[in-house]
């Protein structure tokens, strides 16, 4: 749908841009921290692009998938390796709060003195997590939603390069729903472009402004059906690799509860109540055995036992 290709595209961060467009890249070490969807991610492989050239020395690393020490001092090692061929290197570690303590500082470390063919970029939707871990030598951006204006803008821009036209009722619509939200506004675009009653619209706004992704959707629908349960924790258990246990939980909690607001009950009425009743009360340490206790009463006393 769309991608900024350069900092020109990047709307609503000016405080932002202003000083990337200048900064000296090489031996940086820059974190940015904001809202899920607000540009971080994007402005962090547009500076990895320029600095770095070619894709080939451009490392996305998606820290829940490399939570252990072990597996980020291989990351680690590839500091010191990556001028072989005398090429600039950029490693993108993408919510570096995912990491174990041990990890975290594996990775800091040798972010203390970087050498000038090596720029390092934090991207965390959970900042305080992270920052008082940050050694002082990271420059940190702060990302901020967009305001009613800059989503107008924003939204005719995303049209206009895809050929979409939408009338003023969904613009609106999108516009107010999605906050300031670069991504969900996106997102939202191909969702309802197509949708003429309005209370679909409405109702599809509504899910897309929680920002929940399809694997939360479907892992939702999972679990409120008969489907074994074998499958429901694997699906759980891949979650769990790229989002926190509470992100899953407030994630499945805000489908229930939109999806009863909407009338989209489908006669499952009972079992969404008493599944949110669940979720509601699990918010208790350790979060993760929590929520797989939460899944397995709702599929053995609810689900298969209802």
């Amino acid at each position: 749908m769309f991608e900024p290709k350069d900092l020109s595209e990047i709307f609503g961060q000016d405080h932002i841009v202003s000083t990337l467009k200048d900064m000296d890249l090489g031996g940086q070490a820059i974190f940015f921290e904001g809202w899920m969807g607000t540009g971080k991610t994007s402005m962090a492989h547009i500076l990895a692009k320029t600095f770095a050239k070619s894709k080939h020395c451009i490392e996305h690393i998606n820290c829940g998938e490399y939570s252990k020490v072990e597996e980020m001092r291989e990351i680690v090692r590839g500091f010191n390796d990556s001028n072989l061929f005398g090429l600039n290197q950029c490693y993108i570690f993408d919510e570096p709060q995912l990491l174990s303590t041990k990890a975290m500082n594996c990775m800091l470390v040798p972010t203390d003195k970087l050498p000038k063919h090596l720029l390092i970029i934090l991207c965390s939707a959970e900042p305080q997590a992270v920052a008082k871990m940050l050694p002082e030598r990271f420059i940190r951006f702060k990302t901020r939603p967009l305001s009613t204006e800059t989503s107008g803008k924003f939204l005719t821009y995303v049209c206009q390069q895809n050929n979409i036209t939408l009338d003023k009722i969904k613009r609106a619509l999108i516009i107010d729903k999605c906050e300031g939200n670069p991504r969900k506004i996106i997102k939202a675009i191909p969702k309802i472009k197509n949708i003429e009653d309005l209370k679909d619209i409405e109702y599809l706004l509504d899910m897309n402004a929680f920002d929940e992704d399809a694997d939360i959707l479907k892992f939702f629908k999972i679990v409120l059906s008969n489907a074994s349960f074998r499958l429901k924790m694997k699906m759980l258990n891949n979650l769990l690799k790229v989002k926190t246990p509470n992100a899953i939980r407030i994630g499945v909690l805000n489908l229930i509860g939109n999806g009863l607001l909407r009338g989209y009950g489908d006669g499952q009425e009972k079992l969404l109540v008493d599944a949110y009743k669940i979720l509601k009360n699990t918010y208790e340490i350790p979060e993760q055995a929590s929520l797989v206790a939460a899944i397995t009463d709702i599929h053995f006393n609810y689900v298969r036992g209802g």
